[in-house]
Parts: C-alpha cells; sequence; structure tokens
C-alpha cells in the first residue's frame, strides 16, 4: 500500500497571506464561480482553480505556483458573488513567492532593468524619446499638463505611432503640455504585479516626488496598466495632480466641444475594453464617446463586452513571458472581433495592440488592429 506523503503547513506563508487580505476568509465559500469564471480555464490544460488556491493558502499549504499564470483581468471578481479580493489575494501569494525567489526567471530580469534603465525591457533610458519622430514636444516646466507615455509606447515600433498620435492631436487642440522626456520613469505597475512590495515603495516615493516637483495639475496616461497604478496608488505617496486615461481626457474635450473632426468615414468598427481601464476602473463610455464622435464611424460591439470583455492575455506581466504554443486569449478575442463582421478593431490599451497583431498572424483573421487615438487623429485630418 503507497504511503501518501504528508501534507506541509508553512505558518510564515498563512501568516503573512493573511494579513494582506482586504477581506474576511470566511467570506469565500467556494462556490467555484471564480473557477468557472476564468477564461484562462478554457485553453489550458493545467486548471487554475481559484478557489483552491486560495483555500490552501488560507489554511498555510504551500503556495500555488500557478498564481504566476494569472492575467489579473478581474473577470472573476465581477462575478464573485462575495465580492472576494481575488487579484489581491494572488498578488499577496506572488510577493511571498517573490521573497523566497520562487518566481518565474524573466521576472528577475525585468526587476534589474526598471531599476537600472527605468522600463521592464531594459531598453537605454536615452532611447526613451525616439517615438517624437522630429516632433517639437518640450519639457514639462511650469505647464499645467503632463502628457506620460509609458514604457511601452516609448520603445516598442509599433506602438510608438499611438502616443506620436496622441502628441499630434494635443498640439492640435492647442493644450500646453510637456513630456518629462528621457527622465520619465517607469510606472511601477510592473512591479507591483510580481510584488516586490520594498522596491513598489522606493519607486513610487521616487515618482511621486519626480511629478509633483513639476507643478502639473493633471497627468495624461496612454497605459491602462500605467493609469490604474498612477490614479489609485500614487495618491497614497502623496501624488497632487489628477491622473487621467487618454480616453477621459479627450471625451473631456469633445465633450466641449474642442475636437474638431474633418475627416468623414464610412466604416464599422468594433472595440475592446482593456481589463485595467474597464473593469478596475469603470471607464467604458469615454471611449466609445470618441469612436461615435467620428462621423461615418458605425460601432458594432462584440458578444463580450464592457464588464464582461475577454482580457487579451498581458495583463499580469504575462506580457513579458515567452508565450507558449497553443491558442491564446487573444486568439479568442480576435475570432470574437472577427464574428461581428467589422475588419476594424479598437482598444486603447498597448499590450492588447501588441497581442491582438500577434493573433492576427496566427489566426488568419483579417483584422486592421488600432488604438482608439489613431482613429481621433485620422478624423481630425483633411482628406488628401
Amino acid at each position: 500500500m503507497a504511503v501518501e506523503e504528508p501534507i506541509r503547513i508553512d505558518l510564515e506563508m498563512r501568516e503573512d497571506f493573511l494579513s494582506k487580505l482586504k477581506y474576511n476568509p470566511s467570506e469565500c465559500y467556494q462556490c467555484g464561480t471564480c473557477t468557472a469564471t476564468c477564461p484562462l480555464n478554457g485553453i489550458h490544460e493545467e486548471k487554475l482553480t481559484i478557489r483552491n488556491v486560495l483555500h490552501k493558502a488560507q489554511v498555510g499549504m504551500p503556495a500555488d505556483p500557478l498564481v504566476w499564470e494569472c492575467t489579473s483581468c478581474k473577470l472573476c471578481e465581477t462575478r464573485c458573488p462575495r465580492e472576494v479580493d481575488i487579484v489581491g489575494s494572488f498578488q499577496a501569494l506572488r510577493g511571498y513567492l517573490y521573497r523566497k525567489r520562487e518566481l518565474p526567471t524573466e521576472y528577475e530580469q525585468l526587476l534589474w532593468n526598471i531599476l537600472e534603465e527605468s522600463n521592464p525591457m531594459g531598453e537605454p533610458k536615452g532611447a526613451r524619446t525616439s517615438w517624437m519622430r522630429e516632433l517639437d514636444i518640450p519639457v514639462v516646466d511650469g505647464k499645467d499638463t503632463l502628457f506620460y507615455v509609458g514604457t511601452a509606447a516609448a520603445y516598442d515600433p509599433r506602438l510608438q505611432n499611438v502616443a506620436n498620435s496622441m502628441a499630434k492631436v494635443m498640439m492640435r487642440t492647442g493644450v500646453d503640455f510637456g513630456v518629462l522626456g528621457k527622465q520619465e520613469p517607469a510606472s511601477g505597475e510592473a512591479v507591483l504585479e510580481i510584488g516586490d512590495e520594498a522596491f513598489l515603495d522606493y519607486l513610487l516615493e521616487k515618482n511621486v516626488e519626480q511629478f509633483n516637483d513639476t507643478g502639473v495639475k493633471e497627468i495624461v496616461v496612454l497605459s491602462p496598466h500605467a493609469y490604474n497604478i498612477m490614479k489609485n496608488l500614487y495618491p497614497q505617496y502623496g501624488l497632487e495632480a489628477e491622473v487621467l486615461h487618454y480616453t477621459e481626457y479627450l471625451d473631456r474635450m469633445w465633450s466641449r466641444g474642442n475636437l474638431n473632426f474633418a475627416h468623414k468615414f464610412d466604416m464599422q468598427v468594433t472595440y475592446h475594453d482593456p481589463c485595467y481601464l474597464g473593469r478596475y476602473n469603470g471607464v467604458y463610455d469615454a471611449p466609445r464617446n470618441l469612436i461615435e464622435g467620428v462621423p461615418g464611424v458605425e460601432l458594432v460591439e462584440m458578444r463580450d463586452t464592457k464588464s464582461n470583455a475577454m482580457c487579451c492575455g498581458g495583463g499580469g506581466d504575462q506580457i513579458y513571458r515567452n508565450s507558449e504554443d497553443g491558442v491564446r486569449l487573444s486568439d479568442l478575442r480576435v475570432e470574437q472581433a472577427a464574428d461581428t463582421g467589422s475588419v476594424n478593431m479598437l482598444t486603447s490599451c498597448g499590450y492588447c495592440i501588441q497581442n491582438f497583431e500577434d493573433s492576427t498572424k496566427t489566426t488568419g483573421k483579417d483584422v486592421q488592429i488600432n488604438d482608439v487615438v489613431e482613429l481621433v487623429l485620422m478624423s481630425m485630418e483633411e482628406k488628401r
């Protein structure tokens, strides 16, 4: 008769985990809605059984390494009947595993890259302004508005066009804004996802001091991931400026009549809600207002939309990991876009654009991926 291995109890992990919870563990009654909801379980053989991960952590069983597979999309939380802080629980477990140095190898290098070059990819600081493409944008000094570009849009060749487009829109509307240029720091969102609390404290204290020293009143952010941490965590470190996602900012301008759409289209588009803009911060209307404000554009919704939107698969720092062969969440989402009959898919997140453009190649779906601000700029330009 085989002898089963005894179950190890990690009291240190249990105490650490319970101390970080924002809810009473008894609130989770193990209904399994979270596990049934998790989109990863539709594409992976090894199931991410969320309720088991939480239950094992509560009783002190070793932290499940599957927490590193979570995209932090928050879909499970929107459907949880007890409103359990599932993503926060996973981040607490990630933090413990990080301190034990039980983390994916990619993340160790990612942290060093942020420390040394202020970006997760390790690109040189001096190349952070290459997105400007000869635009004459001043360094913010004595201005009310700071345009925070973020890491992905500063370095990724495809996303540089998104940053360039936003700057052109702001310039065309006469906004007196500036950028931090080569001194722009990493937002810290990648560090938050890993759970390195000491480094996160250091980074956010330094960033907030830098932003406050500029004297700006508002910070316009491209990435929903950077926007989320700057809007919700930076104020706890003393940030004085208002933080706006660029779609909120442009929607405000549109409602005031400060956006002039000169080019009329005859096109049908669909829109993907980024998790960190929608489910995390409730920004659903602003991007849709901009899309529907462009003359001649018809918006058709996908099957899963707004709070039910499917994740692109890039959150939770998955965008920095080597993707495995097989079906990805972005593949399924591109198929949903194609099912609408539209060949134009818009979003407002760089990670989503990266993943969706990869998926159009692997799935063969004829779907053009663009950012909302690229559509806005095209409509502001006179038709040639």
